[in-house]
């Protein structure tokens, strides 16, 4: 009983309110443009999109001051999209001047992306490369082997990945990386790219796994790419 009486409360009030807008000339106005301005698509995520865009320009060019400015701008206009923070992480980092002291102001912006898409792959990308530069090789080829599962045809993960492996002396790591891409590539499918997987396996059997027979059909598999 107690639940019909407040839902019939409620009912009267919102009866009263209807009343008083559509009674009021102002009201109804006001009420009018409110309506009009939820049913119009927002502009926030095509002008995010464009100050993106423009930033990804600066950034072509070596503006990262310039490029920063912009995606701050697109980051306030749509929060919510991962490709504006991680973008702006590299921009950053960029712009800090892109050493290992330059990380920490950039991993803010990461995070942030992160939190809104766990799996980016530009963000884990940039997370790589900015985890190389400041020398914490382990967790740059965390990231970049996640980016290159998702896209294998990203050469500046893959050359980042090959500098961590080296230093760290993960060559196994890197062999069963390059028979992966060297697979889901296709020697037909991209023929100029699986010669350069097979020679630099080749070369990495020779020169820091001692196998000969490995390297040998590596080196032939290679020269019948490129005859």
């Amino acid at each position: 009983e107690d639940a019909s009486v407040v839902s019939e409360d409620r009912c009267h009030a919102m009866l009263r309110a209807a009343f008083e807008t559509l009674s009021s000339r102002e009201l109804r106005t006001a009420y009018d443009v409110e309506l009009e301005r939820r049913k119009r698509p927002s502009k926030a995520p095509l002008d995010a999109d464009l100050l993106a865009q423009k930033a990804a320009e600066r950034l072509e060019a070596g503006d990262a001051d310039g490029a920063s400015d912009l995606l701050e701008r697109a980051v306030a206009a749509a929060p919510d999209q991962a490709d504006y923070h991680a973008l702006l992480a590299w921009a950053v980092f960029q712009n800090e001047g892109g050493h290992a002291a330059a990380g920490a102001a950039a991993w803010r912006h990461l995070t942030a992306a992160f939190e809104i898409e766990a799996d980016h792959t530009s963000a884990h990308e940039y997370a790589g490369r900015i985890a190389a530069a400041a020398g914490d090789d382990a967790r740059a080829i965390d990231h970049l082997t996640r980016v290159l599962d998702a896209d294998p045809a990203r050469a500046e993960a893959l050359t980042t990945l090959e500098a961590a492996c080296l230093r760290l002396g993960e060559h196994k790591r890197l062999e069963r990386q390059y028979r992966k891409l060297i697979h889901r590539l296709g020697d037909a499918h991209d023929p100029e790219r699986a010669l350069r997987l097979w020679w630099r396996l080749a070369e990495l059997y020779r020169t820091r796994l001692d196998d000969k027979p490995s390297a040998k059909i590596a080196y032939e598999i290679a020269a019948k790419l490129a005859p």
